[in-house]
């Protein structure tokens, strides 16, 4: 039985001394390193396709849409827009500043491109039955206050159609389209020069909260939609696919850096971890285990 025992302790002694060696080491350095390529450097189609990564989209994507559903995200969006604009109410800031260039001249260039639609309801707005009996009675007043005795024998209908036709003879020129045009752009100019403070303080609490409510409303149907979540989880695939595009046309970079990490751990932790006596415990478990086995059977079987 002591000499069993013997044995035991020199086999694993032996073994122990066989995985410190260079050549050992090496070995099990490349064995690492191939390993690690081998997980990094698969079909990256292998990834997309396979069931596993389906099924954590699908868990995500259901989990997205649901959080999207409740109260909490929902209040969470309309603090988060509020704490915005109270921000922005208290920082002097005008409407200039938040809102892009290229967006207003997008504007202005709609305004330009529309102008024969806008010149229209414009002339449908003052040919109207209200703006018509508005201004005959603005007419019928002016004159009243002159001269009542000189009103009458003035005629109030030839005066408001000549006034009409005046109006819409104007706005059939271009070059009085064009200013009129320029005046809608030089008060676009001027309403985005003012405070967003003398915007927001003409509304009244209830209106505040009706508006921020409709901005909330109108980012979780619109920004965060279905169509959203699956964008947001095909961009997620797409940069996947382009990392490991990468990673499979700089495999030099890749083996020169798995070189250097599986050498900082063999050279940091590979000495360490075979002396301790946790990892000679698990040698000699499996070592005596065999030396055990072996022993029991019939020698014409080791033969």
């Amino acid at each position: 039985m002591e000499k069993v025992n013997d044995l035991k302790i020199h086999v694993n002694d032996y073994i122990i001394y066989m995985i410190n060696q260079e050549d050992f080491k090496l070995k099990i350095k490349n064995l690492l390193i191939d390993e690690i390529k081998n997980i990094i450097l698969f079909k990256s189609e292998d990834l997309i396709h396979a069931d596993i990564y389906i099924n954590i989209k699908s868990r995500i994507k259901k989990n997205i849409a649901e959080i999207i559903k409740t109260k909490n995200f929902k209040d969470g969006i309309y603090k988060f827009i509020d704490n915005n604009i109270t921000v922005l109410e208290n920082s002097n800031r005008t409407l200039d500043t938040i809102i892009p260039p290229a967006a207003l001249n997008s504007l202005k260039v709609y305004i330009y491109n529309h102008k024969d639609d806008i010149i229209s309801s414009l002339k449908d707005f003052l040919n109207s039955e209200s703006i018509d009996k508005k201004i005959r009675l603005e007419l019928n007043n002016v004159l009243n206050g002159i001269n009542p005795m000189v009103s009458r024998f003035i005629n109030t209908s030839n005066i408001y159609t000549k006034l009409k036709d005046s109006i819409n003879s104007y706005l059939e020129n271009p070059s009085n389209v064009m200013e009129v045009i320029n005046m809608i752009n030089s008060q676009i100019d001027t309403l985005t020069k003012k405070k967003i403070s003398d915007f927001s303080s003409s509304f009244p609490t209830e209106g505040r909260k009706a508006l921020i409510t409709s901005i909330t409303e109108g980012a979780i149907q619109n920004i965060f939609s279905n169509n959203f979540i699956d964008m947001s989880m095909n961009l997620i695939d797409d940069k996947l696919m382009f990392q490991l595009s990468n990673l499979k046309r700089n495999t030099d970079k890749l083996n020169n850096d798995l070189n250097n990490l599986v050498t900082t751990f063999m050279s940091s932790y590979y000495t360490s971890i075979t002396a301790s006596d946790s990892f000679k415990e698990i040698i000699s478990i499996i070592s005596n285990n065999l030396i055990d086995e072996l022993l029991s059977k019939p020698l014409i079987e080791l033969i």
